[in-house]
């Protein structure tokens, strides 16, 4: 009986919330959220939008479900992120961050489980709608750290 009153609170939830937290807007939580703290500008992005194509490192290696496309990219929608300001999330602009990357230089992640990986300029990474990212300069170079803010419906791309 607990497994299964259990497992409808999850069917529930999963059927109010994956449809009202798309790329653009968040009318509910979990939504994704970039803090950029350095000097540099970079992106933000929308991986619903149709405008660009963003070329995305771990949406093909265990952290997510879309295929990595080399030559054509991922459809999306690119959004200026001014250098020290933030985006998205539930609580602040109810902005759903899909994604970042620094245009003009190299740069740093660091998710919550230690795993790092060092980009090349352009070279976008997936936020999970659960996720808050926080970039910071480390040796002229963003290093942007990936902490796990809620976890509801697995939003977290990298557990």
């Amino acid at each position: 009986m607990r497994f299964q009153l259990s497992a409808f609170v999850y069917l529930f939830f999963y059927l109010i919330f994956a449809s009202v937290c798309v790329a653009s807007g968040c009318s509910a939580p979990p939504c994704g959220r970039v803090i950029n703290k350095t000097r540099w500008p970079g992106k933000y992005g929308d991986f619903g939008g149709k405008k660009h194509k963003c070329h995305i490192y771990n949406w093909n290696d265990g952290h997510g479900s879309i295929k990595w496309d080399e030559k054509r990219g991922v459809p999306c929608t690119q959004y200026d992120l001014d250098a020290d300001s933030s985006k998205g999330g539930f609580t602040h602009d109810r902005i759903d961050v899909d994604g970042i990357t620094f245009h003009d230089r190299r740069w740093r992640i660091i998710w919550e489980h230690g795993e790092s990986y060092d980009f090349a300029k352009g070279v976008w990474a997936k936020i999970g709608s659960g996720e808050e990212i926080t970039c910071r300069e480390n040796k002229e170079v963003p290093e942007c750290k990936v902490k796990c803010v809620t976890d509801v419906l697995n939003a977290c791309i990298g557990d």
